[in-house]
Formats: C-alpha cells, structure tokens, sequence
C-alpha cells in the first residue's frame, strides 16, 4: 500500500511504498484494501507518531490522501516472484552478470559516421582514433533484477531502462555519441 499525489501535477507530496514479505505477503492477498492500508499506517504511527512535526504542530501521521494495493501473488505474469541475491553472493557482480546483453556475432554496426568507436568488452568505448568496431547488441535485458546500484527496486528497474536505452543509443549511433564511455566505472561508479 502506498500514497500517492494523484494525476493533479502536485509536487512535493510525500510517497510511501510498503513492500510485504514473507507469510504476511501471503495473508494480505486475501485481505482488502483498507486492511491493509490500515495495517500499514499502523506500522508508519508506531514508528513516527509523536516525532514528525507539521508545520500547524501537530506530531500525528495523517491518513494516506490517496492508495494502491497490488497482489502480486495473483498477478498471472509476476506470481509473486522478486529478485534477490543468494547470501554469500557478490550482488554487483551478479547483476552485471544479468545485464550482459547478447551481441551479434556476425558484424559489427555499420554507419558512415561511425569512425571513433572501438569495441571493448561488454559494451561500447569509445576512443578519438581508430577504426569502427562497435558490436551491436541483439538482445538487452533491463529490470531490478540487473540492477547492481539498486537492485530489487522500482527506480532500479527504471534506470536499467535507461542504461539499456543508452547501451543501444551507443550502438546505433556511435559518432553522435562519441564523448559518452559505457563501462562500469562510467556507469556504475566503479
């Protein structure tokens, strides 16, 4: 259950997201909305009640303006499935390791424009000289699931989007984007 701002365009409005686990992640499939937004903002007044401060003064945790409840256990597709990394296991690696697009192994990119790329790795880096070799991805895979900075996360699933988006921008259009370097540490930080 969370809140939300609604279609109006308001900005700053606070956002909650609850993600349920576990055997309550089972139970709450049955229960309606309001149960569960209940349950919810009793979670949110145990913890906050009395220290969140409102500009009127008043400490109390307002009800939700505004909710959506999801059931991913009944969604036919989802099935209740989440992504996480096994203990023990490197997530960063992991994660690169589902990310890995599939290249073609007959060719590389053919543009006209296309003189300052060089292939290197999994993806593109580009280089000022040099002939151009920039392998063309055939298959992307983005999702929270390849996500090594915010894996099992919305905005994790988003931004994967938006590194695929690039990684083919880069492949398609390797002189329009010859300032930009795909690699880990470019993209990732590291």
């Amino acid at each position: 259950a969370h809140s939300k701002s609604g279609g109006d365009g308001a900005k700053d409005v606070p956002v909650m997201l609850m993600i349920f686990g576990g055997s309550y992640a089972k139970k709450m499939e049955s229960m309606t909305d309001e149960e569960l937004v209940g349950d919810a903002m009793e979670v949110v007044r145990n913890a906050w009640e009395g220290k969140v401060k409102e500009r009127s003064g008043d400490t109390s945790v307002p009800d939700p303006v505004d909710f959506a409840v999801t059931r991913w256990g009944q969604d036919r597709f989802a099935r209740g499935s989440f992504s996480y990394v096994k203990p023990g296991a490197d997530g960063f690696v992991e994660a690169l390791k589902l990310a890995r697009p599939v290249f073609d192994p007959y060719g590389s990119v053919v543009s006209s424009a296309s003189k300052n790329v060089k292939s290197k790795g999994r993806g593109q880096r580009l280089k000022k000289d040099g002939p151009a070799e920039a392998k063309r991805p055939m298959i992307l895979f983005a999702g929270e699931h390849t996500s090594s900075v915010y894996p099992s996360t919305i905005h994790g699933a988003f931004l994967s989007g938006i590194r695929e988006a690039t990684r083919l921008d880069l492949a398609l259009e390797p002189a329009m984007n010859s300032y930009y370097e795909f690699d880990n540490k470019t993209v990732y930080g590291r």
